[in-house]
């Protein structure tokens, strides 16, 4: 699994409905600023809503904590499996069953799939594992292709070959841009100048402030429908299933499905091609423009290591060139990796999810502003007893001691492309 997937650490949650009912009270009762506090601070939600609980079978959500350190909050998802008759070999149909029990416990984190091992009492993603099977096991065991029962069950494990990046809704990348602290103090900010009658200075901001989210909401789009048309890949495909030949979608494909290697088209996914030869353009990956050279897995007691064996490997998103198999049968291939796993999947999702950087010019920016807090604090609180002193109302007094938190942090403020 890649860096941006990875998960150092879980926690189990339990929804709680009387947590809940009080947080949805009082969204009401504070008008939907502590709704706003719970997207903001992780840790402000998990106690509104969730009880932290030991045993897996009462979780309903999990805190995942990835590499950067950062904790994210997913739904545990269970589901009847069963595992008799996946795989070839009897003592890894006993191991799998003693793994999921029939109860399939997963989530999913950052488009990878992981699923408990009751064995090792651990989450661990899931893939398409050949153990320490040689090229020759490998050819008898999977050279024939998935029984349909086979793929049935495999479908519901690994999942179906989409490489497709979830649709984001253009309310919902509007939602995303003004509910952060930044738009949301500037809208407070200019409340605050129209109540003290700064009428035209408080619509010159919110003009700006528009033109910004519209050019923001703008660029996520073009850059989300860039993404999807470089990632999308759905063809029919020849595969091999009950010893039959039959034409599917290649959404439907599953590790260890057998495919006929189509000609001068776009692979739909990682696999290891069983025979023949294949000339493959792999600019998509590498940027090499010089065609590549692939060989058949041949018929040796050593195992097949991916990293190692390349030359017998398909790689999905390449397109190939040319096939050629001497006894004019068709050059066949064992489906690897499929969705995101592959290394066209990969990219995608190093796209999706790039590692935070923390650049020490913003990690002083954010120094400098709780330094302007509290330069604004201590004017709030200078301010107010003198304006009393004056004799205007608490309102006024109110309205004119919270302009001070506007002149400070406004223009000083990171605004979320920064942050």
């Amino acid at each position: 699994i890649e860096l941006e997937a990875r998960i150092n650490r879980v926690v189990y949650l339990k929804e709680s409905k009387a947590k809940l009912a009080i947080f949805y009270f009082s969204v009401g009762l504070t008008l939907g600023f502590t709704y706003l506090i719970s997207r903001w601070i992780l840790k402000f939600r998990r106690k509104m809503q969730f009880n932290i609980v030991t045993d897996i079978e009462e979780a309903t959500h999990l805190i995942v904590l990835n590499c950067d350190n950062e904790e994210e909050i997913v739904s545990l998802q269970k589901q009847l499996f069963a595992s008799d008759h996946l795989d070839i070999q009897e003592e890894r149909k006993v191991f799998i069953s003693k793994i999921f029990a029939n109860d399939l416990k997963c989530f999913k984190f950052r488009l990878v799939k992981y699923i408990y091992n009751q064995v090792k009492g651990q989450f661990a993603p899931v893939y398409f594992e050949l153990g320490a099977l040689t090229k020759r096991e490998i050819h008898h065991g999977f050279g024939e292709g998935f029984k349909q029962e086979n793929y049935e069950r495999a479908l519901a494990l690994y999942g179906s070959n989409q490489t497709s990046i979830p649709a984001k809704s253009t309310f919902g990348i509007l939602v995303d841009e003004v509910l952060s602290p930044f738009y949301i103090f500037q809208i407070l900010a200019m409340i605050l100048w129209i109540i003290d009658a700064y009428v035209i200075y408080g619509s010159v901001i919110l003009i700006i402030s528009t033109i910004s989210v519209i050019i923001t909401l703008r660029d996520t789009k073009e850059n989300y429908a860039r993404l999807e048309e470089m990632s999308h890949l759905e063809m029919d495909v020849e595969v091999i299933r009950n010893g039959m030949k039959k034409t599917v979608s290649s959404i439907e494909l599953v590790p260890g499905d057998v495919i006929v290697v189509p000609e001068n088209k776009v692979v739909p996914c990682d696999a290891i091609l069983l025979n023949g030869s294949c000339i493959m353009n792999e600019s998509m990956l590498t940027g090499e423009s010089i065609p590549v050279f692939k060989n058949g897995l041949p018929y040796t007691d050593t195992p097949y290591n991916p990293q190692e064996d390349k030359q017998f490997t398909l790689y999905g998103g390449t397109k190939v060139l040319q096939t050629r198999f001497y006894n004019g049968s068709n050059v066949l291939a064992m489906v690897y990796k499929s969705g995101f796993d592959t290394v066209k999947g990969q990219l995608v999702r190093s796209i999706l999810f790039p590692r935070q950087n923390k650049f020490k010019f913003y990690q002083d920016a954010m120094r400098f502003l709780m330094v302007l807090l509290l330069i604004a604090t201590i004017g709030f609180c200078v301010m107010v007893p003198s304006l009393l002193q004056q004799g205007l109302s608490w309102w006024a007094v109110i309205v004119k001691s919270l302009e001070v938190f506007t002149v400070c942090l406004l223009y000083t403020s990171p605004s979320p492309r920064d942050s």
